[in-house]
């Protein structure tokens, strides 16, 4: 005989609770579940219908050997994850052929019978892919239940929005059958939006439509970028359109909806469904006006200098865009002082007058920090990152004020290429205050529940002893500075890329592009075994960047390899070098190009930037046109081409690309040396403003000015002489379809470029669509190409064009530009059409 003790049977959800260790003799029962013995058997007891060798297999405790607690409860919870069985009691049973493991089950009744009753928009097979339920399948409630709702969020997915799906058998231990039965209701689409009662300037229909999540069809009912009905959005969809309206000053603003439903009878594709209209009726009520501005709680800055440049005066409209940028600029105030902590809150007041709000703010001004750490923390499967990496963007040192804008700051230039973004993901700081020791008692700090403690005795301050609330700058000042330390914590990314492309443009014509890239890279970092490049520490690690890239195409073909580290020995200086090979086809010769660059940048400031650099170039010329200028006939063959190049930048826009405010201003100064000798001087500006825009930010009018300015010496070859004409330089001319051509009989159909180089551009962009994916531009180009400093020959070009952003194609727009000459010279080659189309991957 045998006897045999079960432990607690395991519920579904629960870990198994092994019981205590107690003594267990041959022929004795135990309750022990931790037996340092093998098992001699493992033995299944209780089903009926499910082979007992299926049950086996996912079984992973090995006869012959000791089971562990964890080993029997990853068994147990193999078994439940068949959902074959109702409870799984796991029991020790010893016998004369020695210790055995036994698993009693209790087994869930098999499907005999899977049926679906209604579906017409779905076909059977459709739902039994959707489901995976088949005869065969151990009955399992709760994920019929489940099953059940996922068809309805299927048929919802679908546009069927009122789809419900009963389950009228598989719902009891007693079925053998699943019945799902469908209601699909009517396929519904949403045709028009429409708003009622939106007055206000900022409020017009296409804009109010950005602000829903719910999107109307193409024409036709196309649901390809929208028409989806879902009832459960038009609630979030009121609040959305609330929100923006008491962003804009409406506090009183009423919204509420009404939904059509019609019958479709024009497109036959369609014929049975409907067409939903949904219509918001807003009551929108005055628009809130500004009465007084009032400050309180400050004493290191007076309410002036919080007034000075404030959006939000006595009489503005109530803007929430307004009001953000004014609290951070009194934030930005305290900050630049190292109250890291300060608190503002801006409280509106409400007033009897209707339509007038004061602003209230309470300003909790804190104390002063100062840095103590800084320490990084590089989280990742297996990160390669150097901590060098990351303290050389930090703008912050130990010792400096704590600054809240500057760890923001440095936070942004941690995003991006070489470590994640984006919530969850993206770099992280943590501000942790450094306790203090234990202050006397008279100076301890009160706690909640307690009362305040009495200040150590003071002599008065005359100035201010008649003052009920004694001396304002008294805080300010007697408070010790505390400190902070500072914890970033970054998340390494995928730094390596292969990307491939394509663009064509009216200037280079079509190209390809395969681009390898690793935005991480360490030259110091070579491979020492397999396991370095298979885990991929080699060459990896040091924030360091290197390009391989081809560019073929039918006009331009060009392919490069570059290193460059922006962080040069972990200084603020930055390294680069390159070598690359180039071919172009111009209308007048071909030429090539073979050779590399070297250069040395430091950054000054935040905005100020100098750069050196030198190049080596080896340039053949071939093909000239015939009959050939002489100017061109010198340079044909192989060529030797050095130079030396300084520049010095300054940068305050908003943006590298698109930028909507600020100015970018460089002047530089090249000599070369070689075959030619000569010097160059050149100078770029361009400013951006914006002229017009919401109340939200959104909708920006944007005005650019640019301007180019060159002069080259004599004895400048014509590969290296000044050019103009295309989309990227002077638009309503051919690509170098401006500049002189020779005053000789001979080559005078040849562009030989000039010396002297004067260009500038105007353009106005302001967007057509309310969600800015279509804008439409207008702009003037004008200036001259000539032999040497003259406005002779000034030409001039009006135009306009679109702008279509399609963020599939990566984020440059696509560009079309009209242009028209209205002052040219009869050399000129014009070209009223040019466009730009770029995809890259």
């Amino acid at each position: 005989g045998c006897q045999s003790l079960s432990l607690r049977p395991l519920v579904r959800g629960q870990s198994p609770e092994l019981p205590a260790e107690e003594p267990f003799g041959a022929g004795e029962t135990s309750n022990d579940f931790r037996v340092d013995e093998p098992i001699a058997d493992i033995v299944i007891e209780g089903n009926e219908v499910i082979e007992t060798d299926r049950i086996l297999q996912r079984i992973k405790t090995q006869i012959g050997r000791v089971a562990t607690e964890q080993q029997i409860r990853e068994d147990l919870k193999r078994l439940y994850n068949t959902h074959w069985f109702f409870s799984v009691e796991p029991i020790y049973r010893r016998t004369e052929k020695g210790l055995v493991l036994v698993f009693r089950v209790v087994e869930r009744p098999m499907v005999e019978r899977v049926e679906y009753r209604g579906n017409k928009a779905f076909s059977t097979e459709k739902l039994e892919k959707l489901t995976e339920l088949k005869p065969g399948d151990s009955l399992d409630i709760s994920l019929n239940r489940r099953l059940a709702r996922r068809i309805e969020e299927e048929y919802h997915k679908k546009g069927y929005p009122y789809a419900k799906v009963t389950l009228l058998k598989g719902g009891s231990r007693s079925d053998r059958e699943v019945i799902f039965q469908i209601d699909e209701g009517q396929k519904l689409t949403v045709t028009k939006i429409t708003f009622t009662g939106n007055k206000s300037r900022w409020a017009f229909d296409r804009l109010l439509a950005t602000k829903l999540r719910t999107k109307k069809a193409l024409p036709g009912g196309i649901t390809l970028l929208g028409g989806k009905f879902d009832p459960a959005t038009i609630p979030d969809d009121i609040e959305s359109l609330k929100q923006y309206y008491h962003d804009l000053g409406y506090f009183d603003v009423k919204v509420e909806h009404r939904v059509t439903i019609t019958e479709e009878k024009l497109n036959p594709f369609r014929r049975g469904e409907g067409n939903v209209t949904i219509e918001y009726l807003i009551e929108e009520g005055p628009r809130y006006k500004i009465g007084n501005v009032v400050f309180q709680g400050n004493h290191v800055f007076s309410d002036e200098e919080l007034g000075q440049g404030m959006k939000l005066r006595s009489g503005e409209y109530f803007s929430s865009r307004a009001l953000n940028l004014d609290v951070q600029r009194i934030k930005d105030l305290y900050d630049s002082r190292g109250r890291l902590f300060a608190v503002i809150d801006a409280v509106p007041r409400f007033l009897e007058e209707p339509g007038v709000v004061d602003l209230v703010y309470r300003i909790d001004e804190d104390r002063v920090y100062t840095i103590r750490r800084i320490k990084v923390h590089i989280l990742g499967d297996n990160p390669h990152t150097k901590e060098t990496v990351v303290l050389n963007r930090i703008l912050t040192h130990p010792g400096d004020l704590a600054s809240a804008k500057l760890i923001q700051r440095s936070k942004r230039r941690l995003e991006g290429v070489i470590f994640e973004r984006g919530p969850g993901a993206g770099p992280r700081v943590q501000v942790s205050k450094v306790p203090e020791k234990e202050p006397p008692f008279a100076e301890s700090v009160a706690t909640r529940g307690q009362s305040e403690p009495l200040p150590l005795p003071e002599p008065p301050n005359p100035i201010f002893e008649n003052n009920p609330y004694g001396d304002p700058f008294a805080r300010a000042l007697s408070q010790p500075p505390g400190q902070i330390d500072l914890d970033y914590y970054v998340t390494e990314a995928r730094t390596g890329r292969l990307m491939f492309g394509a663009g064509v443009n009216s200037d280079a014509g079509i190209v390809g592009s395969i681009i390898l890239e690793e935005n991480n890279f360490d030259l110091f970092r070579p491979p020492r075994s397999w396991d370095d490049i298979l885990n991929g520490t080699a060459w990896r690690g040091a924030g360091q960047r290197f390009r391989l890239e081809a560019i073929p195409g039918d006009i331009v073909s060009r392919y490069l390899v570059s290193f460059s580290d922006p962080y040069f020995l972990n200084t603020d200086f930055s390294f680069g070098v390159s070598g690359f090979y180039f071919n172009r086809f111009y209308p007048d010769w071909d030429e090539t190009r073979l050779g590399g660059r070297v250069s040395l940048g430091y950054q000054i400031t935040n905005e100020w930037s100098v750069m050196a650099s030198v190049r080596l170039e080896s340039i053949e010329l071939e093909n000239p046109d015939a009959p050939t200028p002489q100017i061109l006939l010198d340079a044909v063959g192989n060529n030797a081409f050095y130079s030396g190049r300084f520049s010095v930048a300054h940068d305050t826009r908003d943006a590298p690309f698109l930028p909507a405010e600020g100015h970018f201003l460089q002047a530089s100064f090249e000599q070369a040396f070689g075959d030619y000798v000569y010097p160059r001087f050149e100078a770029e500006a361009r400013q951006y403003f914006t002229v017009f825009s919401r109340p939200d930010g959104s909708g920006r009018h944007i005005l650019s000015l640019g301007s180019r300015m060159g002069w080259s010496d004599v004895d400048t070859p014509i590969f290296e002489r000044f050019f103009a004409g295309g989309f990227q330089s002077f638009r309503g001319f051919e690509f170098r379809g401006v500049g002189p051509v020779p005053n000789t009989p001979v080559g005078t159909d040849v562009r030989v470029g000039g010396r002297w180089l004067l260009t500038g551009s105007v353009q106005y962009l302001l967007p057509v669509t309310a969600d800015e994916v279509v804008s439409v531009v207008f702009f003037s180009d004008f200036g001259t190409v000539a032999e040497r400093v003259s406005f002779n020959d000034f030409r001039v070009s009006v135009g306009a064009g679109l702008r279509l952003t399609i963020p599939a194609m990566g984020p440059a727009p696509i560009a079309l530009d009209w242009a028209f000459p209205v002052a040219k010279a009869d050399s000129d080659d014009e070209q009223v059409f040019s466009f730009y189309v770029g995809l890259f991957r």
